[in-house]
């Protein structure tokens, strides 16, 4: 299918910030609820990784942290496969 990233980013670009951050935000929640639940595989998102810091920059459109890049970033930037990925311990994880 030529074109399908475009497709659907094409029509998100209609969409309000809030809207497209809780479009990715509900599958993430659902992704790790099925890890949990031991139905698929743990895969390499920032939000399991021992790198992300939830809410390090309070009141700030980029309001995380990524430790390994140092850098803040916003919820549209969440990674769902990072190479520099390393699994957060469980306390973290649940916690993020």
């Amino acid at each position: 299918m030529n074109g399908w990233p475009e497709i659907p980013a094409a029509a998100t670009q209609h969409l309000s910030t809030q809207e497209q951050v809780g479009l990715l935000t509900v599958p993430l929640k659902l992704i790790r609820a099925l890890q949990l639940q031991g139905e698929i595989p743990v895969a390499r998102m920032c939000v399991f990784c021992q790198h992300f810091r939830p809410h390090a920059h309070a009141h700030s459109d980029q309001p995380h942290h990524c430790q390994f890049f140092n850098v803040p970033f916003g919820d549209r930037a969440l990674r769902l496969d990072c190479p520099e990925y390393v699994a957060a311990p469980t306390a973290q994880a649940q916690e993020a």
